[in-house]
């Protein structure tokens, strides 16, 4: 049989999972991961480097706050938030230096003994201030006396706080503090209070009258991991702040100096924020009476402090209330506020009565799972994921984007943490990134890269990400800053990605890391970046031809690459080698070679680096073969 060479043009399409894959287009790929497409050639992605030291907990938000040409980075975790001095590039505790404490039904027994066995005090579920001693009106301490003394009449008790420490005692007799072996305490169902105002469970408190607890760490949040966190920066006596809301504790804000503080004017609770024009728009809302699942509110005008409604005030509340369903996002469209819910987008702008806002539905069908997903790509489009896949807005409709991987999202979300989604648009790539959780994965680490341009989709994965945000780069990359050889490097000296005034990519994670995208280096954070990338099931031209597959010719540039074949659509895999490249591609006339020798009727190969500090990128190869008999 003759021997024939098939030139495989590397103009990719994208992924494509849409049918099996010999029936895709040569261009395509039916999996890959962490590489991107640059001049029309694949590129292995670039790393990832530290910045400054670990949260110390899950990271829930990333967002840059512009004050007048002053710019501030700010992080938020479950209970922290922290600002970056970009000088240093250390983190700096911005939580407050008094705050509430949020008692509910996870933190609210505290289980005690005075020698005739355990007794539980209840302390009664609400956000308070921890006051100075049981004698202030309102307060955590008179909380925890109010609800000892329902549990023990008989004995003197004091509970004070002196600014640092909570001093809980009895006036005489015998008085235990079980945190760690009573009913609620870290050894049982562990839900006391103790770890909410200083006092360490790994022991009962025991041989004395007055227990002192350790110096409490104030948390400016309190939720969970389950919960939503939604930032907006809206204006306060002409400066830009930063307001942050989790559902559950007050709504906080940062105007660039100080700490954070409780938002003032007693604004309900909100899952989704937004800045419209003179306005904050609160939606998804809890009043402290309900949640008002379906609700928008809004302040009073140029005045985010004053949320009273009449009085000569602004301030009001709209119910989206057509068709019952919640909502499940807001965001800026063009000279609007889209507010999501799954079955619908409604379009809310400002009208001269004293209604202020008016919100007209759109009947799309759709909308967002997740606030955090929704983005703008230029005027006319929103793009979101939705529970079938990635959908764009157009101010009428919202049609699922054209690129084969619906269905692969719509079978492999993991719906039950969709909330946890993040994305974000990267606009000298012309791509939206969304970050969703697939499969059996909790966190939203396999990343799709939808070009808007092209229409093409890539993937990747970022162990653990939790958060995606975007800061302005204001130093140039020095020449020693580069960590990686030029050889090993795709990155030109001149490129966007090293300048100052650059928007870099912030990324968080479950354990609290705080990363950035960086193109002076091949490693995530340190550790090595697997990139690959499959190609079709190559087939004879007469199906069910046996075929001879013999080699490859390609051209390919960096550090190395190792190239397998699979003839089972990649169930299992045979290694052809792992090759060294050089600093540039190949001659036309001089590609590298990788020899094999297989009979198959299909075959598919995968170029891939897993190595530490380096990189490749593939700009074209052709497979040499013989065909055979047919398939009996």
């Amino acid at each position: 049989m003759p021997f024939t060479k098939r030139s495989i043009l590397l103009a990719n399409l994208g992924l494509d999972v849409s049918v099996p894959a010999e029936y895709i287009d040569d261009r395509a790929t039916p999996k890959g991961q962490n590489m991107y497409v640059n001049r029309n050639a694949m590129h292995k992605r670039f790393g990832t480097t530290a910045v400054g030291g670990s949260l110390g907990e899950e990271a829930m938000l990333a967002k840059e706050l512009l004050v007048d040409e002053t710019r501030y980075v700010v992080r938020a975790g479950l209970s922290k938030v922290q600002l970056l001095n970009t000088a240093t590039g250390v983190w700096i505790d911005i939580g407050p230096s008094a705050n509430s404490f949020t008692v509910n039904a996870t933190n609210n027994k505290l289980n005690f003994n005075i020698g005739a066995g355990e007794l539980t005090a209840t302390i009664a579920s609400a956000t308070y201030l921890m006051g100075t001693n049981q004698t202030t009106a309102g307060s955590l301490c008179k909380a925890i006396y109010d609800a000892i003394h329902a549990a023990e009449a008989a004995g003197t008790y004091t509970v004070t706080f002196n600014g640092s420490n909570v001093v809980i005692a009895r006036s005489a007799g015998t008085f235990q503090m079980l945190w760690k072996t009573g009913t609620n305490g870290a050894d049982g169902t562990d839900t006391h209070i103790g770890s909410l105002i200083g006092f360490s469970d790994a022991a009962d408190d025991t041989g004395a009258l007055s227990y002192t607890a350790d110096t409490i760490v104030y948390h400016p949040f309190t939720g969970t991991s389950a919960d939503v966190f939604s930032a907006a920066t809206p204006t306060l006596n002409g400066s830009r702040v930063l307001c942050m809301s989790n559902f559950i504790d007050p709504i906080r804000i940062y105007t660039g100096t100080g700490n954070t503080s409780d938002l003032s004017g007693t604004p309900p609770k909100a899952k989704y924020i937004q800045e419209y024009g003179p306005y904050l728009v609160l939606a998804h809302v809890d009043d402290g009476i309900a949640k008002r699942r379906m609700r928008v509110q809004w302040c009073d005008t140029d005045d985010i402090e004053n949320w009273t409604i009449g009085s000569g005030s602004n301030a009001g509340i709209a119910d989206l209330l057509e068709d019952g369903n919640d909502i499940t996002g807001s965001s800026i469209f063009g000279n609007y506020l889209a507010v999501h819910k799954e079955s619908a987008i409604y379009l809310g702008y400002l009208v001269p009565t004293d209604a202020i806002f008016q919100f007209d539905r759109k009947n799309t069908g759709v909308g967002t799972v997740c606030n955090n997903t929704i983005q703008n790509i230029g005027e006319n489009a929103q793009i979101f994921l939705a529970r079938d896949g990635i959908r764009i807005f157009n101010g009428i409709s919202a049609p699922l984007i054209n690129a084969p991987i619906s269905n692969e999202l719509r079978e492999s979300m993991n719906s039950s943490y969709l909330h946890k989604c993040w994305s974000v648009v990267v606009s000298e790539l012309n791509e939206y990134w969304v970050g969703v959780p697939i499969g059996s994965r909790t966190n939203p680490d396999t990343v799709y890269k939808y070009n808007y341009v092209t229409g093409q989709c890539y993937k990747d994965f970022v162990e653990d990400v939790t958060i995606c945000g975007k800061y302005q780069q204001t130093t140039q990359t020095t020449w020693d800053n580069i960590t990686t050889t030029w050889d090993a490097s795709t990155i030109r000296w001149d490129d966007i990605y090293l300048s100052g005034l650059f928007p870099a990519l912030l990324f968080g994670t479950s354990s609290g890391t705080t990363v950035k995208r960086d193109g002076s280096v091949n490693n995530d954070n340190g550790a090595a970046v697997d990139a690959y990338r499959e190609t079709k099931d190559f087939e004879s031209s007469e199906k069910g031809r046996l075929v001879r597959w013999l080699e490859m010719q390609f051209w390919a540039q960096g550090n190395g690459v190792t190239i397998d074949y699979s003839v089972d659509s990649g169930s299992t895999w045979a290694n052809v080698g792992t090759f060294a490249l050089n600093s540039d591609y190949p001659s036309d006339d001089a590609p590298q070679y990788a020899y094999f020798d297989v009979i198959s009727s299909k075959i598919r190969f995968r170029f891939e680096n897993n190595t530490l500090n380096e990189t490749f990128s593939l700009k074209d190869f052709v497979i040499g073969y013989s065909e055979r008999e047919v398939r009996r």
